[in-house]
């Protein structure tokens, strides 16, 4: 079994929008695929669909509007899959609230 990693396609990706010099939404998004890593979603959808999922999941947690490209949704301008991202997506939420790893009590 050979799994590829969502990086090289999110940084690819990030240069197709132009927001690869975004470093706020490229770093929410770096940390989306590391955290991503920790559940079955590799196993689940092709490494660029995490790619496009984490870009979608740090646009909305950093506030930051990604802009439709020639009339389509960014996503759709990367032919991402809609269906598998936001599967994606919900496995993610699912983990950040459930995870018995994080931290309960902050110092």
């Amino acid at each position: 079994l050979m799994i590829d990693n969502p990086y090289r396609h999110l940084f690819e990706l990030l240069g197709q929008l132009d927001i690869v010099h975004n470093k706020n939404l490229r770093q929410a998004a770096w940390a989306f695929c590391n955290d991503a890593c920790l559940t079955a979603i590799p196993l689940l959808i092709e490494a660029r669909d995490v790619a496009i999922s984490a870009i979608f999941f740090a646009s909305v947690h950093t506030h930051q509007q990604i802009d439709d490209i020639s009339g389509e949704p960014w996503w759709r301008y990367l032919n991402g899959d809609e269906e598998r991202c936001t599967n994606a997506i919900e496995v993610m939420r699912q983990f950040y609230t459930e995870n018995p790893l994080r931290k309960q009590n902050p110092s």
